[in-house]
């Protein structure tokens, strides 16, 4: 005697819904690499564990302008690299030229 196809449809959909083992989340860093490129993603906020810091919602600091003083404008900037006394350095591409800010960002030089 064959089965009805209705039992083996049945049997099948029963097989399938079993509950599927879940991997753990791991907690801390997970470094890997895509292209050559270094990625790390920390997933302890998403395991349930509070991460040591938090950013804040206000800018540290805020460089260029759109209307103002010209010495504040930056158009097509390439790099910018903070020195060691909070002097700030800018590439700016589009004059072709780097600027030199202090740490609380007033210019200082071009």
């Amino acid at each position: 005697m064959r089965p009805r196809r209705g039992w083996v449809v049945a049997a099948l959909i029963a097989t399938g819904c079993e509950p599927a083992a879940v991997p753990p989340v791991p907690v801390g860093p997970v470094i890997r690499d895509s292209a050559g490129i270094r990625i790390v993603e920390h997933t302890a906020a998403a395991a349930g564990a509070s991460p040591g810091w938090t950013l804040g919602t206000a800018p540290a600091l805020s460089l260029g302008t759109v209307d103002g003083d010209p010495a504040h404008e930056l158009f097509g900037v390439e790099d910018a690299l903070r020195l060691d006394d909070g002097t700030i350095l800018v590439a700016n591409g589009g004059a072709s030229e780097v600027r030199l800010f202090r740490r609380d960002g007033a210019h200082l030089a071009t």
